[in-house]
């Protein structure tokens, strides 16, 4: 049985938010809004109107900023998964992707736990172990 975009996407945002419980320093916030999957329009309008944006990205990190490396400025992390082959981004989230980035935010777009980690290593101080790098390594 073949699996859907939607569950190979599943299926890397479980692996990312599993590695990230990790190796996360205890000083955080991580949250998911859960903006995808088909909705009736009576609740996607609703949502909108409570403030829900489309294109909103999959993970927000917050990070104490004690946390953050020398010479990177502590800010929110904005993190949005797509799975390893054919993910591509809408026209909705490249607008809020380029929001963040003037807001001089952490905004990236990731396709793994290894691909997490590398738009992370550079921003926080990271808590990896064995267990965590397993995660890495496994499909």
């Amino acid at each position: 049985m073949t699996s859907t975009f939607s569950e190979i996407e599943d299926k890397v945002h479980l692996r990312v938010v599993k590695w990230l419980d990790l190796v996360l320093p205890a000083a955080h916030l991580l949250h998911h809004s859960p903006n995808e999957g088909n909705r009736h329009i009576n609740f996607k309008t609703k949502l909108r109107k409570m403030g829900t944006q489309s294109g909103w990205p999959d993970l927000e990190l917050f990070v104490d900023e004690h946390c953050f490396l020398p010479g990177i400025k502590a800010a929110p992390i904005f993190l949005e998964l797509k799975r390893t082959k054919g993910g591509r981004l809408s026209d909705s989230q490249k607008v809020l992707a380029d929001r963040f980035k003037a807001l001089d935010y952490h905004w990236f777009c990731c396709n793994s736990a290894r691909s997490v980690r590398s738009a992370l290593i550079d921003l926080i101080a990271l808590h990896e172990s064995e267990e965590s790098d397993a995660l890495l390594e496994s499909k």
